[in-house]
């Protein structure tokens, strides 16, 4: 099973928090599955108020 990543990405539009299976910026914290990656993604989101990284939006 796959470790993931909740990273710290900068785009064009800002900095953003993401979800990876792999560590492609700064780690803000780690899940084992892809919905308690999503979860703590949303929850960082709430509390720094940084929005997520949405691919079709922030290229």
């Amino acid at each position: 099973m796959p470790e993931w990543f909740i990273i710290l990405v900068i785009t064009s539009a800002g900095q953003r928090i993401a979800i990876s299976t792999e560590q492609d910026g700064p780690v803000m914290g780690t899940a084992a599955t892809k919905e308690e990656a999503v979860e703590q993604a949303k929850d960082l989101s709430n509390l720094t108020g940084l929005p997520l990284y949405n691919q079709e939006a922030d290229y």
